[in-house]
């Protein structure tokens, strides 16, 4: 089943929050969700440019602040997947 387009702030809509970062919250929350398990693999960075309708970097970027937050863990040549979180920790 295709997941909806999402549609995010644009030039005209004078965000209050960089793309990056909104592409990241999204991901956080499919993630505290659970509908991104621990140890599974994270859709392509060009899928999710793809969804978001946006280019490569902002989702990089997206990426790479859930790495630093710990939520994902990136491997190169291979993808970015979901870390294991211990009991009880947020």
């Amino acid at each position: 089943m295709r997941r909806p387009r999402r549609r995010l702030a644009r030039s005209g809509d004078v965000p209050s929050v960089p793309l990056y970062r909104q592409i990241a919250d999204r991901l956080r929350a499919r993630i505290v969700a659970g509908e991104l398990k621990p140890g599974e693999m994270l859709p392509p960075q060009k899928a999710i440019a793809a969804e978001f309708e946006c280019s490569l970097q902002p989702v990089k970027w997206a990426l790479r602040e859930l790495e630093l937050a710990g939520l994902i863990e990136s491997r190169q040549g291979i993808g970015s997947f979901v870390v294991d979180r211990p009991a009880g920790a947020p």
